[in-house]
């Protein structure tokens, strides 16, 4: 489909922006998401040059290849950042009219204030890329905006720090 072929059809449409379908469905949903949220998502992907789902496409490169050879295992990836067991504890989808997905873990405080501190400054980005797979292999992907909460657990040795986390996806 061309600018060509939507002015046969609907000449007011064919001025917008268009993006040629033979460059790969990857580049539409690309330039899309460009037109729709501008300068809302993450200033790191623009500023390396990459595409605003690279990063999806890249995570699920990656824990598709674990899973051929691992049981299926949790895993949050938000913006290239990946929390995985035996920090995170669970993942699980939000149901219907709040899509996205909510996820819980709890560490050791060194680590624990690593993935916290991390997070919280995913979280201050407007639009980040997100995918969590949970217990069942279940997949939840797509671009939303993170909030999280957390706290110490104990005082006493061991100090631990929990963590959750909740991703809504944009429409």
């Amino acid at each position: 489909m061309n600018k060509e072929y939507v002015a046969r059809y609907s000449p007011i449409l064919a001025d917008k922006l268009a993006v040629p379908t033979d460059q790969g469905l990857g580049k539409v949903v690309d330039e899309i998401l460009r037109a729709v949220y501008k300068d809302k998502l993450s200033k790191d992907q623009h500023s390396k040059g990459e595409s605003s789902i690279s990063i999806l496409d890249e995570a699920e490169t990656q824990f598709d290849r674990k899973e051929a050879s691992v049981s299926p295992s949790i895993v949050v990836v938000i913006d290239g950042f990946t929390v995985q067991e035996p920090a995170l504890t669970k993942v699980y989808g939000r149901g219907i009219g709040f899509p996205g997905f909510e996820f819980d873990g709890v560490a050791p405080e060194e680590k624990g204030r690593e993935i916290v501190e991390q997070l919280e400054q995913l979280e201050k980005r407007n639009i980040v890329a997100c995918m969590g797979i949970d217990h069942l292999n279940r997949k939840y992907s797509g671009y939303g905006r993170l909030k999280l909460e957390s706290q110490l657990v104990s005082t006493e040795q061991p100090i631990m720090r929990r963590f959750h986390g909740t991703v809504t996806f944009v429409r």
